[in-house]
């Protein structure tokens, strides 16, 4: 066991020796601190911020050197790739709000990544108002001369929630067919013969209140 443990320290001597001194500085120097993690979450929301304004040289600022994107089930190569699209969209009339909410971030050297619930909302062309909409997103970063860079970006939009009429429609539908089955059993049994009082006692769909 002893032998094991000298072993074991000896490899780790070698790992670190073989990092480069740069490697090895912020091995040893990297604490995660709370201004860190403010930070990252400040970039997402200056994205946004440069989004909406569609103002391309702050956009570009946030974004590292090489970084892509996955938005709605697409890569893009880069932010202008993206930007491209968002044109398409704000040239037919449609609107977005952006909202980085419940960030959930980690940072461990000049790595960070962070998840957060983009609450925001989508107005289409000559809509009254807007459609409350939410994104599941998450971004890896880098700190690249002591900035917080995005090199990973994803997006997911969370399917919108069915109106309550929609819902009733589809449940009322289902009743419906239950009841011509029931109704089509019901004559078969009386047709052979069988007790139908007791089957329809039996088997007779109950009210929705009592489901």
């Amino acid at each position: 066991m002893r032998g094991l443990k000298m072993l074991a320290a000896i490899s780790a001597v070698v790992l670190w020796s073989g990092l480069s001194p740069a490697a090895q500085a912020r091995t040893v120097g990297c604490v995660a601190n709370q201004a860190d993690e403010v930070a990252v979450v400040n970039t997402l929301r200056s994205m946004y911020a440069a989004a909406t304004m569609d103002d391309m040289t702050k956009l570009r600022a946030v974004f590292a050197p090489g970084a892509y994107l996955f938005d709605g089930g697409t890569r893009y190569e880069s932010i202008d790739a993206l930007m491209e699209v968002m044109h398409g969209y704000w040239a037919k009339g449609v609107k977005f709000v952006w909202n980085v909410t419940q960030p959930d971030v980690h940072v461990h050297c000049d790595e960070a990544w962070i998840a957060y619930v983009n609450s925001g909302s989508i107005t289409l062309p000559k809509a009254t108002e807007a459609t409350p909409t939410r994104w599941l997103e998450s971004a890896d970063l880098e700190k690249q001369g002591g900035v917080w860079k995005i090199v990973f970006f994803q997006s997911t939009r969370v399917p919108p929630a069915e109106p309550a009429k929609v819902i009733e429609k589809r449940r009322n539908k289902r009743d419906q067919v239950g009841a011509k089955r029931v109704r089509a059993t019901y004559r078969a049994t009386e047709a052979t013969g069988v007790d139908s009082s007791q089957w329809n006692n039996a088997y007779s769909p109950r009210p929705r209140w009592a489901r």
